[in-house]
């Protein structure tokens, strides 16, 4: 994301002590206090330019003067290198299905491809052309133009990813285990150990699957969904599950499931270890790096 003005310095430390850290950039503001910042410490800062490419939530816009004019302000700054020009489709997490998704993908390629030409017809040096998102990249059918893909969360995939057709649900490879300790048939719900503290309280691709739940439940043998129950709420420990009376008759207490959350990007950081699972065998143990 775009670097705020007030990490500046924070930023010109630590690309002091490694071996190359570009900031990304999007607005007047941070591209000055980066140029004073370079001028009074003497550094160099490796700079993208953040562009829009249909998503709306940051990055200059690519048709306009402004963009261009900004992308030169970077370039002839003593001090920043423009480095080349950055986007993400995040709009593609809107879709339904595969065909849209792979719209969105030659949306991004495209525009974003199109204003580095754009700039270098402009006598603007543009190295690299940066483009990913999870969707976009698992579904994208053609990167000419583009040096640079950042694919996301592909290694873990997620509930959300299989409900939009960026995978299968069988591509996703982080599981939460959890343990029913409640199973009132009678009313036709169950607990689990599992809550907000475990699996995040993303909704979910509701746009898609407007009863989607928290996750999706799985038969930890088997490894396909169980039939018949959602995962309908979260509260801070425990995860709410409901379904007909036969349904969660056969999630007596004891019984282990295991959730494939919404989001596996938010549910991977609530752990500080991660069981590495070769079928039924854990055969190593991952250490998540922590701090940005």
């Amino acid at each position: 994301m775009p670097i705020a003005p007030a990490r500046v310095a924070e930023a010109a430390e630590l690309a002091g002590r490694i071996e190359h850290f570009t900031v990304l950039v999007d607005g007047e503001v941070a591209v000055a206090e980066l140029a004073a910042c370079a001028e009074a410490r003497g550094v160099t800062f490796p700079v993208m330019l953040k562009v829009d490419c249909g998503y709306h939530r940051a990055g200059v816009d690519p048709d306009s003067a402004a963009a261009v004019a900004l992308a030169a302000r970077i370039a002839g700054s003593r001090g920043l290198e423009l480095c080349g020009v950055l986007t993400h489709a995040g709009h593609a997490y809107r879709c339904r299905d595969a065909a849209e998704i792979t719209t969105v993908a030659e949306q991004e390629r495209s525009v974003t491809v199109a204003f580095a030409e754009r700039l270098r017809g402009a006598g603007i040096a543009v190295p690299e052309v940066s483009i990913g998102s999870t969707p976009t990249i698992a579904l994208a059918g053609d990167l000419s133009g583009v040096t640079e893909v950042r694919p996301g969360n592909y290694a873990f995939f997620d509930a959300f990813q299989a409900a939009i057709g960026a995978c299968a649900l069988d591509d996703a490879a982080f599981l939460v285990a959890a343990t029913v300790i409640g199973s009132h048939p009678e009313r036709g719900v169950a607990l689990l150990d599992a809550g907000a503290l475990a699996l995040s309280k993303d909704e979910g691709p509701r746009h898609a699957d407007p009863e989607c739940g928290y996750g999706v439940l799985l038969d930890p043998a088997a490894r396909r969904p169980l039939a018949g129950v959602r995962l309908t709420a979260l509260s801070q420990e425990h995860g709410h599950v409901c379904g007909a009376a036969a349904a969660i008759a056969a999630l007596p207490v004891g019984a282990r499931v295991l959730v494939v959350p919404n989001h596996s990007c938010l549910a991977a950081a609530l752990f500080d270890r991660y069981a590495v699972a070769r079928g039924a065998e854990v055969v190593a143990e991952w250490h998540p790096v922590r701090g940005w």
